[in-house]
């Protein structure tokens, strides 16, 4: 577009007739020297029923098909077309692996430990070596428990976990006793926590498909694990976490101790 007085007008009507939708991190103008390169159209829509004065040598182009979420991919996309960019903070330190301080550190493989240890216990009376702990944003443990199994298959690992934190709230369903440092839930009042909304769970071992949906369902905020399994669905055999139709995601690190969740899996019964 040679006169750029004209500008104006012809991206309010664009913004009409060819909105950018999705690709609205795309910014409509690129400046060309002396001219303006004007984005028409993105996509599969029909750039060529529109005319609009002032506008020539129409032709294709290829933008960035996904808006960047590094430095990196910022740097990436403006090769290509000039884009709208909002760096996140979180994402540049998942990648630079300091996500985590040195205490926070110190403190997850504590109670990576008192995990472990529910998880022996329950392989000592005849459940899966499970074990896993709840924790809130201060780093104190709300609920502790692990696989009860033997009981009802359904009394899995996280199902307890969760029942414990409802327990907390002062609800729950499961038929548990809870006298067990195993298995046990924060004697602190609960606040107006809803579900695990704000809640960490540390579990030694990746969960399957049906324990993960329960982790999405209770809101968790994070979860932190030791070991994969075959049928992982944080991360192995699937990432249940990203699915973008599901309406909570949240964050997933696996391999804290682990080497210690391996050695516990090959104990002798």
């Amino acid at each position: 577009m040679e006169n750029q007085r004209e500008t104006k007008t012809v991206l309010q009507r664009l913004s009409v007739e060819r909105p950018l939708l999705e690709f609205e991190f795309l910014k409509r103008v690129r400046k060309d020297e002396a001219k303006l390169d004007i984005l028409i159209s993105v996509g599969d829509q029909d750039d060529g029923g529109i005319a609009i004065d002032g506008i020539s040598n129409v032709r294709q182009i290829q933008v960035p098909k996904f808006a960047p979420l590094t430095n990196d991919q910022f740097r990436e996309c403006q090769q290509l077309w000039p884009c709208h960019f909002h760096p996140s903070k979180e994402i540049e330190r998942l990648r630079s692996g300091q996500f985590f301080s040195t205490d926070e550190l110190e403190s997850l493989e504590g109670l990576m430990q008192q995990a472990l240890e529910s998880a022996r216990h329950s392989a000592e009376t005849g459940n899966q070596p499970r074990g896993g702990v709840v924790v809130n944003s201060n780093g104190d443990i709300v609920a502790r428990g692990h696989d009860l199994s033997s009981i009802h298959p359904m009394f899995t690992c996280e199902s307890v976990l969760i029942d414990l934190v409802a327990r907390w709230q002062g609800g729950g369903a499961l038929d548990i006793a809870t006298q067990s440092p195993h298995l046990c839930h924060s004697s602190t009042p609960c606040d107006d926590t809803y579900l695990c909304t704000g809640l960490d769970v540390i579990l030694t071992h990746e969960p399957d498909l049906e324990n993960a949906m329960a982790l999405l369902h209770s809101r968790v905020r994070r979860v932190i694990y030791g070991c994969t399994v075959k049928n992982g669905a944080l991360g192995s055999r699937w990432w249940l976490h990203c699915q973008s139709g599901l309406n909570h995601h949240f964050l997933v690190f696996r391999g804290l101790s682990k080497e210690q969740v391996h050695e516990l899996d090959h104990q002798d019964p």
